[in-house]
């Protein structure tokens, strides 16, 4: 039987088997490498989709992870706010741009103030992110509410609180302001913990019209 004959035989026994004993076998008859080629390069194509595969999954992980901890968060602000009358609107943004923030002070505002007898004097206190909190005005040597909101909370006609709609700043405004009257301010706000920001005045000489 001629050499050709024998390897024809032996192929077609080879190609009932699977690609993983063909690779094998070629390998260990030394067979001709353009006989063998084919089933080798299918091995190598399955490892480099295995590869792929197990490279995407840790991507996919994160990403669950990142969708999960982005839905508890949600629900967590929801609850916060149904429990404080408030709601928290959802949308499809960016998580960073989710209405959580609380409200803060702009602390760019002048915190000192002097100012001469007589002569009014006012206090800007700015709020960000206020929502539906009110802001207060209160002496701290007494801890005297002077004003809520825009009304006055002292039989003292000249503190009076000044706003203006869709403004963030809540000014007090002092008339005709006595030595008496220095000392600190606290800007509040009626957040849960309550936040305030302090305010010196100081009331110095005699007014000169």
């Amino acid at each position: 039987m001629s050499k050709a004959s024998r390897e024809d035989r032996f192929i077609v026994k080879l190609r009932e088997r699977s690609n993983i004993e063909i690779a094998k076998t070629l390998d260990e008859r030394n067979v001709k490498s353009d006989i063998r080629t084919p089933f080798c390069r299918e091995e190598r194509k399955k490892k480099k989709r295995k590869k792929k595969i197990s490279k995407c999954i840790p991507l996919i992980s994160i990403i669950s992870i990142y969708s999960f901890i982005n839905e508890l968060l949600f629900y967590l602000l929801s609850e916060c706010a149904s429990k404080s009358g408030g709601s928290v609107v959802e949308h499809h943004s960016s998580y960073w741009e989710q209405p959580f923030s609380q409200p803060y002070f702009d602390n760019t505002t002048k915190r000192e103030t002097t100012t001469t007898v007589g002569q009014t004097a006012y206090l800007y206190c700015r709020v960000r992110n206020l929502g539906d909190r009110a802001v207060s005005w209160i002496r701290k040597r007494d801890l005297h509410i002077l004003t809520v909101g825009i009304l006055t909370y002292t039989n003292d006609q000249r503190f009076q609180s000044l706003h203006g709609d869709g403004s963030d700043e809540w000014t007090l405004k002092i008339s005709s302001p006595q030595v008496r009257d220095s000392g600190t301010y606290e800007c509040q706000v009626s957040t849960e913990p309550k936040i305030s920001q302090a305010f010196n005045l100081s009331v110095v000489g005699k007014y000169i019209s």
